[in-house]
């Protein structure tokens, strides 16, 4: 019984300790767009280390119309992880796209696990 119970309060601490990765949320803002003709916006990514970077529709996310000029991204792209590079254009209800905004780049994805080390395990010898 004590061995069961030893074993027992060992996997309970070892699953206390275990947590899913966290995705990294980051912030797109810019400023007040006054354009009334204006229904919405697209967000381009591409990632930073790409030289020279290429925003195409293949990396076009559209991001509606947000309140306030900003939107949270987390985890937009799940195989990709890294620092990824944005630009944003408006658009509005004929299809009209306007021009590419400036470049903002940030770590987007999941958090990287820190500290990892190993320790020794005090080995349980079952009751005789």
């Amino acid at each position: 019984m004590k061995y069961l119970l030893a074993v027992t309060m060992v996997l309970v601490m070892a699953m206390s300790g275990y947590a899913e990765p966290t995705p990294t949320a980051t912030k797109l803002l810019w400023d007040d767009y006054t354009d009334p003709d204006a229904i919405g916006f697209f967000g381009y990514w591409a990632p930073q280390i790409e030289s020279p970077r290429m925003y195409g529709d293949a990396r076009k996310i559209d991001l509606g119309r947000p309140d306030n000029e900003e939107v949270v991204l987390l985890d937009v792209k799940p195989d990709i992880s890294g620092n990824l590079c944005w630009k944003v254009t408006a658009y509005d209800a004929a299809g009209n796209e306007s021009g590419f905004s400036n470049e903002a780049c940030d770590w987007f994805g999941i958090t990287i696990p820190f500290n990892l080390r190993t320790e020794p395990v005090v080995a349980i010898n079952p009751p005789e």
